[in-house]
């Protein structure tokens, strides 16, 4: 579902931003690929950075305690 959100997202700014030509088209099915590559690479990182916190119970204390952080997100 994440996946599909962000890929989605990139691709509507990628069209919206695209000037529709030979180049544009063909940079198009570049965009696809790299829209792919930067949604999957987001979900990666926020599984690293974020599996500490549900792993390591001392983490995971000291991240609930302080509530105004994951409320900044």
């Amino acid at each position: 579902m994440c996946f599909a959100l962000l890929f989605a997202t990139y691709m509507v700014i990628a069209v919206l931003d695209s000037e529709w030509g030979f180049d544009g088209i063909v940079g198009l099915f570049f965009q696809l690929l790299w829209a792919g590559l930067i949604s999957a690479l987001t979900i990666v990182v926020c599984l690293v950075i974020g599996l500490p916190i549900r792993i390591l119970h001392s983490v995971r204390h000291w991240w609930g305690n302080r509530i105004f952080i994951p409320l900044l997100h």
